[in-house]
C-alpha cells in the first residue's frame, strides 16, 4: 500500500485537491493507497477544512515545520511505500502507478 503524506500550512484548498488527485489516480490504477494530511497551521478552521479530505488527519499541537510534519505523517501512516508531497502538487493520470513502479525497481 502507498501512503501519500501531504503537509499543509494554511493551504487547505490546495491540499484537498492534492489528496483527491492521488486518491483518484491510485483508484484508477488499482493501487491500494491511504492519504495522510498533517495540518501545521495551528488553526482550528484549517483543520476543519481538511476533515474528510484524507484517511488520517494529523493536527500537531504547533507548527512542526515541513520536515517535522512529514515525520508526523510518516508515524501515522501504514503503507510500505511513502509518497511525500507538498500541498500544491496535483497528480496527473498515471503518476501514482509510475512512482510505485519506480520504487519497486
Amino acid at each position: 500500500m502507498i501512503s501519500a503524506i501531504v503537509v499543509s500550512y494554511r493551504s487547505a484548498a490546495a491540499a484537498r485537491a492534492a489528496l483527491a488527485s492521488v486518491r483518484d489516480d491510485a483508484r484508477r490504477a488499482g493501487i491500494a493507497a491511504e492519504t495522510v494530511c498533517v495540518d501545521n497551521s495551528d488553526d482550528p478552521a484549517e483543520a476543519r477544512a481538511l476533515e474528510g479530505a484524507c484517511d488520517r488527519l494529523v493536527v500537531p499541537a504547533g507548527n512542526l515545520g515541513y520536515a517535522g510534519g512529514l515525520n508526523a505523517g510518516i508515524a501515522a501512516s501504514r503503507g510500505d511505500v511513502l509518497l511525500l508531497s507538498n500541498p500544491d502538487v496535483v497528480f496527473l493520470a498515471g503518476a501514482v502507478a509510475a512512482l510505485a513502479a519506480a520504487v519497486a525497481g
